[in-house]
Formats: structure tokens, sequence, C-alpha cells
């Protein structure tokens, strides 16, 4: 055969397998596999003996199998799973709706926090006080007593998680299980505070949402620190006082940031996202005892837990990283706002 023979022929069955691979891949929701595999194609035909209008066909052809992908793709779909945390901030200002911001038109994501509830399965309700940077110091005579069932697991947001086809799921839970009735008290098993029940039931979570059908990659994410803004305590709180909503900030603070990673290690999950590190942990601005306060004394937190609108932007700056790097890792990048 002729070598402009050999050359067409070669392009031809290039051509027919990078076309199979973005039928096969677009049907799965996955254009960037399509473009990826074009690429790699190319880079794999450089020590083919081609002549240059045979490298320009096929490059033209690759190119136009990559935007074909793209002009049909579907949005690769992110839920967020937490508690009021994941909820707070209002209309477009809570980390979920900025994390669709930073991400782009090329992901979905989908806001199922819902408030006061927690990983444990048989977590309890409380309606202790929340405390203010202007009213921080509470008395513990101030908690009150929990009663119900406040576990996230028996909400319908759970049911829609488990319903739905994620490629990406967030976890961030565990505030209110830092509560001092749920973390030190019978929901939490024994020993008291040692969090066995809630590394059971979290471990749970994940190896639930891991098996669901769209395999999705399953974060754990650690949540905002607990800061005292009581002066008399500091911000690592103390047992003096009632702290925000009466948890347990040494559970938030000093065990989340262990446990969690281990969690999270055991169960399969696929990396863990440092938010509390996010926030400087409770490193924040203090102001000497007795200062009458004009401000807050940590300026990203509202009362003690939960974040005003530019912490939760961080938030989503620090999870919206991890998203990027985990759904580029294998194929090429999807365009994010950011990257714009």
């Amino acid at each position: 055969m002729l070598a402009s023979e050999i050359d067409a022929t070669a392009v031809i069955i290039i051509i027919i397998i990078i076309i199979i691979i973005v039928i096969i891949t677009i049907s799965v929701h996955h254009w960037p596999l399509s473009a990826y595999c074009a690429y790699l194609t190319l880079q794999t035909t450089t020590t083919m003996p081609l002549t240059t209008i045979a490298r320009r066909t096929l490059l033209l052809a690759a190119v136009t199998v990559g935007c074909v992908g793209a002009s049909g793709a579907t949005p690769i779909e992110v839920t967020c799973v937490g508690d009021s945390i994941t909820v707070a901030g209002g209309p477009d200002a809570d980390y979920p709706a900025q994390l669709a911001t930073m991400l782009g038109p090329g992901f979905n994501v989908t806001n199922r926090g819902v408030s006061g509830r927690t990983m444990m399965i048989n977590g309890l309700c409380a309606a202790s006080p929340a405390g203010s940077w202007r009213h921080p110091c509470l008395s513990v005579s101030d908690a009150q007593p929990c009663s119900g069932n406040c576990s996230y697991w028996a909400t319908p947001e759970f049911q829609e998680t488990l319903a739905s086809s994620p490629d990406v799921i967030t976890i961030m839970l565990g505030t209110n299980d830092a509560k001092f009735c749920n973390w030190y008290g019978s929901p939490n098993g024994a020993p008291a505070g040692a969090g066995t029940t809630f590394a059971s039931d979290y471990a749970k979570m994940i190896k639930l949402f891991k098996a669901m059908p769209s395999q999705p990659k399953v974060f754990v994410v650690l949540p905002p620190p607990g800061i005292s803004q009581c002066s008399e305590t500091g911000p690592a709180g103390n047992a003096s006082v009632c702290l925000a909503y009466n948890m347990s900030f040494h559970a938030i603070n000093e065990m989340y940031p262990v446990l969690q990673r281990q969690i999270a290690k055991d169960a399969g999950a696929d990396g863990v996202i440092d938010v509390w590190s996010a926030l400087n942990g409770t490193t924040c601005t203090t102001l000497p005892p007795g200062t009458d306060l004009e401000q807050p004394p940590c300026p990203h937190t509202m009362d003690g837990i939960h974040p005003y609108p530019d912490a939760a932007g961080a938030i989503a700056a620090t999870i919206a990283k991890t998203i990027t790097s985990a759904t580029t890792t294998t194929f090429l990048s999807v365009p994010t706002a950011a990257s714009r």
C-alpha cells in the first residue's frame, strides 16, 4: 500500500474509535472522558508515521469530539448533607449556594441541610440558649432538657439523597451531636463522651452513600470551630458557662478533627475537607475581659457556631477546591467560574 493510503486508513480507524468512546461516555454523563481520550489518542499518534495533513485531520477530529461532548454535557451533581450550618446564611448566602457559584455551570449543587439534625440515629433535640456576641456568657442552668428525635436519618432530605444520583456528596454533620445531652448521654453509647455511637452511625452513612448506584465520591467535612464569645472563658470555652446551644466545644474542637478523619479512613470515604482549619480553629480576635463589646470578638461567627456569609464563603471555597480536584483527577478539567 502507498504511504498516503496507510495514513488515510490509520486516521479513519482512530476517528471511529474516538466516536465510539464519545457515544459511550456521554451516555454515562462523563463528557470530560471523551475529550481526555481524544487527547490521549493524539499523544499516542505523535509516534506514528503520519503526514502533516493526516495529523491536522486527526487534530480536527479530536477537537470536534471534545466540543460535541461538551455541548451535550450533563452537570456534575453535588449534594451537600448537613445541619443548620449548611442552611445558614439566607438565600444565595449559604455555603452550598456560594459553592454553586464558585464551581460554575459544569456543576449542579443541591442543598440538603436540615437545621438541628444529628449524625447519630437516635440523636435528641435540644432547645438550649444560643447566646450571641452581645450576650455571650450564659448560665449552665439555662440549658433545657432534650427530647424527641432530631436525627438526619429521619428526614425527607436523607431519603431524597438516597433516591437521587449524585456524583459527589459532602457530609457536614456532628455539631448537634456535640450537645451535652447527645455527646455525653445515652444516644452516644458507652463510655460517655467517647463518640462510640457517633462513629458507628457516621461510618454507616458513608458506606450507604458509597453503595448508591451513581457511585458518588463521598467527603467528610469537619464542622466549623465552636467559639466561646464569653470573655471570661476565651474562645476555647470551659465548663463554667453554658456555651452556645450547650455544646461540648471539647468534642467539636479537639475530638472531631481527629475522630472524623479516622471515621473517614475506616469507612472508605474519598477524603476529608478541613473547614475547621480553614476558619482558623479557635484562633480568632478576642477582646480583654470586661470590654464593652461593640463588635463580635470572633468576626466569622454570629453566635459561636453559625458562620456569617463571608465565613460561609470561606467554607464554600475550601469545599470547591477539593471537589474540583476530585473531579479532574481522572478527566480533563471541567471549566469552573474561578478558572474562566
